[in-house]
């Protein structure tokens, strides 16, 4: 069963709020029209680590590999 975005519930598919963050490149990314942008944080993107430091990154207390992009198949074994 497909749950809405951030349903908690699937019986009452109540939904809460949730934040969701994407990395985007400058080349995926339009204007929409009528939309100010002004006022939404933007951070210049970071280079790409090399596997020693995803790693190092990877120690830090909390931090976790992407299931996503497959960085947890990945660097799961060297943790």
């Amino acid at each position: 069963m497909a749950l809405p975005l951030g349903a908690d519930d699937p019986a009452t598919e109540t939904v809460e709020p949730r934040e969701y963050r994407v990395w985007l490149t400058p080349r995926q990314v339009r204007p929409i029209g009528g939309v100010r942008y002004d006022v939404v944080p933007t951070y210049l993107e970071a280079e790409e680590l090399d596997v020693y430091a995803a790693l190092e990154v990877l120690r830090r207390p909390g931090a976790v590999a992407c299931t996503e992009c497959g960085a947890d198949v990945a660097l799961g074994p060297l943790m």
